[in-house]
């Protein structure tokens, strides 16, 4: 439930800000290990696009490459709509379509099920 929650707010951060560049989704949550988990499994499902900022190697001058780098991201197409899914499924609707998705809850265990056309 904690990792749908995070999926959720990182999706809702990245597109109350798509300016059509990456943004930082690094302070969204404490834990470095399980955001890169979720962006990991949203990139996985072509939700968001990651983009990977190759950081200098500053060992010469006795910093650490082994420090946790920002993790910045892009919500695409397919994570608008299936952000504005979750979201008219929080509203309380029970069968709704978006384009060429519908999308159904199910009452037992309130799961999502996308059927793309």
């Amino acid at each position: 439930m904690f990792t749908m929650k995070l999926e959720f707010d990182i999706l809702n951060y990245l597109n109350s800000h798509d300016n059509g560049k990456s943004v930082d989704v690094t302070f969204i949550e404490d834990d470095y290990d399980s955001i890169s988990e979720v962006l990991n499994e949203l990139k996985g499902r072509n939700l968001i696009i990651l983009d990977h900022n190759n950081l200098r190697d500053f060992e010469a001058f006795g910093i650490s490459n082994n420090r946790k780098k920002i993790l910045k991201a892009k919500i695409n197409t397919n994570g608008k709509i299936y952000l504005h899914a979750l979201q008219d499924a929080v509203d309380g609707q029970e069968n709704f379509s978006i384009g060429c998705v519908l999308i159904k809850k199910t009452s037992k265990k309130n799961l999502l099920f996308l059927t793309i056309c």
